[in-house]
């Protein structure tokens, strides 16, 4: 099954759906299509990464109350990436940050 072939990683960090946004004082990053590029952005500790579904992507009021709005670079032709390409990027590039 789906959780076999994870290996227990998909534990490895907190992750969860929220129906309301959060009052606290993380900063919550907001991962879009019109953000500013991702190489050019240090994501701050303890942020929040909120990530839309391919198709639709984020809520209006989510981008509204989103600190920072940032963007994976693609090449000319390429729409979007998967879910799951898009949180392995952007984690990566978190990682190599610290």
């Amino acid at each position: 099954g789906a959780l076999t072939t994870g290996v227990g990683l998909q534990f490895a960090l907190p992750v969860t759906q929220i129906e309301a946004l959060p009052d606290c004082s993380r900063p919550l990053v907001a991962v879009d299509l019109g953000g500013g590029p991702l190489p050019d952005f240090k994501i701050p500790d303890r942020a929040l990464l909120a990530f839309g579904t391919e198709r639709q992507g984020l809520s209006q009021e989510l981008l509204d109350a989103a600190d920072h709005r940032v963007s994976i670079p693609m090449e000319n032709g390429v729409s979007s990436l998967n879910l799951a390409v898009s949180v392995a990027v952007v984690l990566y590039h978190w990682k190599l940050g610290q």
